[in-house]
């Protein structure tokens, strides 16, 4: 039975014996991090993020025989340092910065676990990921590195895919913030150590510094690991690419683009990453900005694969937040109607439809708010004979029933 470790999310504790790990997500010589799901149903819709110190401490080289790198070592990357900086995402709150709402140490493991919201190590999803995919991904990196250069002032200095994770709605975030520091804190050692603990140590560009480009290094990494990838993905992103090998990856930091500059560029202006991104984001959006952008989504939805759309784009209209808003009335009638050859109206296939749009609708109905069971009653007609039997009789039935009850009672009152 594994030692209790009490979490301040609330009174409850984390029981490591009821961890269930889901794989490896990086090793170095300091600590080895982990992906684990916890079987108390306290935790059931979080993501268990485990750093474990690895006690051998196998440093490079290149770590073991220079004074000034050891020192540095023993200094700014000790254990305590590490757990000071991987805390620091508990305080970012950015779209593309994954949220993590508690923390636990284990003195038995000596571990530090991370509660964070649901999500998937985004190494272990790259094979099957699309070229749309991947475009809207690398986009929502570069917002996150944005907000932590000019927002926060800080260098995350682990730009790679082990610190990327997936979400519910396949969103991009970045996460592992423990050699993180702030700008001030750069310098050439740093580089050159934080190289070294990635096995990178013959990549002399990637640790020169400029004290008017702090950005240069998250930038470089960024760059480094797009190119990598691309090695291994069956598409062609040549325009985004060379603008990464030619100014991303240049020797003098100074002429590395920023992270905003790189959004400019017009591999992030397609559909799919426009969608997502305005989504992704809607909070953020004036309600003049709200009025653009669904007058526009039809249109732009059409040139997005169907399954893409299903699976990415819509789901984060069908919450109640987004569905009730007023400036989403115009698509309404899209969304609730299965595509057919004879008319304008719909967006997605029957076939479609009923696997991916149904689920949502569903869930739709069981909150118990008025606006959005009258949008989904005016348009029941459309889709009411994609839902099934059992989902009718189980989900919508019951629900319509206790709404009209409800109404009755509030009218007798």
């Amino acid at each position: 039975m594994g030692a209790t470790v009490s979490s301040s999310l609330g009174n409850q504790k984390i029981d490591e014996s009821a961890l269930v790990f889901t794989g490896t997500i990086n090793a170095c010589p300091l600590f080895t991090i982990k992906s684990c799901v916890c079987r108390n149903v306290v935790f059931k819709e979080t993501t268990i993020i485990q750093y474990t110190k690895d006690s051998d401490m196998n440093f490079p080289d290149k770590l073991r025989t220079s004074t000034t790198l050891k020192a540095i070592v023993n200094t700014e990357f000790s254990y305590e340092r590490l757990v000071e900086q991987t805390l620091r995402v508990k305080h970012l709150s950015h779209p593309s910065v994954i949220r993590v709402s508690s923390n636990a140490f284990s003195p038995n493991l000596s571990a530090l676990f991370l509660v964070s919201e649901p999500s998937l190590a985004l190494q272990d999803l790259l094979k099957t990921v699309t070229k749309d995919e991947f475009l809207a991904g690398l986009q929502s990196v570069l917002q996150a590195m944005d907000f932590l250069h000019s927002r926060a002032s800080v260098s995350h200095n682990n730009i790679d895919i082990p610190s990327l994770f997936v979400d519910s709605r396949k969103k991009w975030k970045l996460g592992l913030f423990e050699y993180s520091c702030n700008f001030q804190e750069l310098s050439q050692n740093r580089l050159e150590v934080l190289e070294a603990l990635k096995g990178r140590t013959e990549d002399v560009k990637a640790t020169k510094i400029s004290e008017s480009a702090f950005h240069a290094y998250d930038i470089y990494c960024f760059s480094r690991m797009v190119h990598e990838q691309l090695q291994n993905l069956n598409f062609d992103i040549s325009d985004l690419q060379t603008v990464l090998e030619r100014s991303g990856s240049h020797a003098s930091p100074r002429q590395r683009p920023s992270a905003a500059q790189l959004l400019n560029h017009s591999a992030f202006k397609g559909p799919y990453s426009y969608l997502l991104s305005f989504l992704s984001d809607y909070v953020l959006k004036s309600d003049n900005e709200r009025f653009h952008f669904f007058g526009k989504f039809p249109t732009l939805a059409r040139q997005i694969p169907e399954e893409l759309l299903c699976s990415s784009i819509i789901p984060l209209i069908l919450v109640p937040s987004v569905f009730t808003d007023f400036p989403t009335k115009s698509v309404i009638q899209h969304l609730l109607t299965p595509y057919k050859e004879e008319t304008s109206i719909g967006l997605v296939s029957e076939d479609a439809f009923r696997r991916l749009i149904v689920p949502h609708i569903s869930r739709l109905f069981r909150h118990h708010e008025l606006t959005t069971r009258l949008l989904l009653l005016q348009h029941f007609h459309a889709y009411a004979r994609l839902m099934g039997r059992s989902t009718l009789e189980g989900i919508v039935l019951p629900e319509v029933w206790y709404c009209k009850c409800l109404s009755n009672m509030w009218f007798y009152l």
